[in-house]
């Protein structure tokens, strides 16, 4: 509680909460910090989250590609249902 109090007197709440709004903002960022985070709290040695977690934000960028080219396909086909 103490700590909590003391950080967020500082400013230092506010400035983590502005750094994390960023990082959210981005989905290579966030599935590259989630994927380290989950990588090491189960125990994976540091080099190989860092590895794993940077190849899968590259991977999430193309599922996201894909998603976006799905996300158009399914306006067109509602366009030509709904005419």
């Amino acid at each position: 509680m103490v700590v909590i109090s003391v950080a967020h007197h500082l400013g230092f709440v506010e400035k983590a909460y502005a750094i994390c709004g960023e990082i959210a903002k981005c989905a290579m960022c966030s599935t590259m910090w989630g994927t380290l985070a989950v990588l090491l709290i189960c125990g994976c040695h540091i080099f190989e989250a860092i590895a794993l977690s940077f190849f899968v934000a590259y991977a999430s960028n193309w599922f996201g590609l894909i998603l976006g080219r799905l996300a158009k396909l399914y306006d067109k086909l509602w366009q030509k249902s709904n005419k």
